[in-house]
């Protein structure tokens, strides 16, 4: 939903505007549903730990931030071509740190990519390289790749049993405010000009945010780092098809060729089995 809920919404603001807005609208509801559910016996704000996850929330501001800067450089084709480099990053991440992938996950890595391709061919007839579009771009993946990374780390070590994902999103989320917050202190802060705006803001926010943002945390929890950024790559497919069902978009014979390949590399991903940490020496 986030490409149906940014469709000119960098029209109207900045992306400095843009980046406070979703977490003025994603830090509350977050806490919201905190409380709610710990009104009803569930996890209260100490099942997280909180500056943890306030410095990753800092960290996906900055992705958050790289993402919008880039659209605004690039076509949303090219920049979606480019971003879904990141799954690959947190393989290899997870590499570097002892947490070997299996090589099916690297197989599957490139029939995703291979599949991304195909769902937005555009990019190959009108490849707009704008040079700091791709920069931020790949530091948009490489971020987010660390942040994948990190909060992987954090839900899967000694206290994962003792962390509750919704309170860690939560804290997420205000972390990515704060950082939202001193990045429009220096440039200053543009309001919502229509109700259209308003309305892709808070499909940002509550949708795009809160509810991806939480279900990646508990997911995060139960599966290892580079299986849950190849999953992920699901979201082209999914963005294809809102963009026909909501903007009334066709599918061409191509995309719908791409999106098989992305389902099966996530599919074939699954078959392995879990990550396994690497031999010493």
């Amino acid at each position: 939903m986030f490409t149906v809920f940014s469709k000119g919404v960098l029209d109207d603001l900045r992306p400095t505007d843009v980046l406070f807005w979703r977490f003025a609208v994603a830090a509350p509801v977050g806490w919201l549903a905190v409380f709610v559910r710990a009104r009803r016996g569930g996890p209260g704000p100490a099942a997280a730990p909180a500056r943890s996850f306030l410095v990753a929330g800092v960290v996906f501001g900055l992705v958050a931030l790289l993402a919008f800067g880039a659209l605004d450089h690039l076509s949303a084709a090219l920049y979606v071509v480019i971003i879904y480099t990141y799954p690959a990053m947190v393989a290899a991440g997870s590499a570097l740190l002892g947490r070997r992938p299996p090589n099916r996950v690297w197989i599957a890595i490139g029939i995703t990519l291979l599949g991304i391709a195909f769902t937005v061919p555009e990019v190959f007839d009108r490849p707009d390289a704008d040079g700091l579009g791709l920069v931020l771009t790949l530091g948009n993946a490489l971020v987010y790749a660390a942040y994948v990374l990190g909060t992987g780390g954090l839900l899967g070590g000694e206290q994962a049993g003792r962390i509750d994902g919704l309170v860690a999103s939560a804290y997420s989320f205000t972390g990515s405010l704060v950082f939202g917050s001193v990045a429009i202190a220096f440039v200053g802060l543009r309001p919502p000009a229509d109700a259209s705006t308003w309305f892709g803001l808070l499909g940002l926010g509550v949708v795009s945010t809160v509810i991806a943002g939480a279900t990646l945390l508990v997911g995060l929890r139960r599966l290892p780092p580079a299986t849950a950024a190849l999953v992920a790559t699901l979201e082209p497919v999914l963005t294809l098809i809102w963009a026909m069902t909501i903007l009334d978009e066709s599918l061409a014979t191509v995309q719908v060729i791409g999106a098989v390949l992305v389902i099966a590399g996530v599919v074939w991903s699954q078959r392995t089995s879990p990550v396994v940490a690497s031999e010493p020496g």
